[in-house]
């Protein structure tokens, strides 16, 4: 995937005057799994229960489609970028870098020996 950071890919117009929004991000949970995560981020945190209901129910509807979900600590179940875990015992388990880091320090204090950056 090409990084470009923030640009103006789409143009956004309010439906009751049709005039540009400015300062809007779009986000394609049917293609992004990242914007997911976000999706359901603001769903735990608005306070408006009938927005949060909605997402829900569309990010279930995307699931049940198909649609790639975004990767999952195996440690925590905190939604994040992560690794393989660097233990033999938990092959094909999935590690964020917080839960990274602690293992690291925890396993340099019991064994002496150093597990790596994430």
């Amino acid at each position: 995937m090409r990084e470009q950071g923030l640009y103006k890919k789409y143009q956004v117009t309010k439906t009751s005057t049709g005039e540009e929004v400015e300062g809007v991000f779009i986000l394609k949970p049917d293609t992004d799994p990242i914007a997911i995560a976000a999706l359901q981020k603001y769903a735990e945190l608005t306070e408006d229960e009938l927005l949060a209901g909605q997402i829900s129910e569309w990010l279930e509807a995307l699931e049940l489609m198909g649609s790639e979900l975004p990767t999952k600590c195996d440690y925590c179940e905190d939604i994040a970028k992560v690794k393989s875990s660097p233990f033999m015992g938990d092959a094909g388990a999935s590690m964020c870098k917080c839960c990274w880091d602690i293992t690291r320090e925890e396993y340099r204090a019991s064994h002496g020996e150093e597990i790596g950056e994430f």
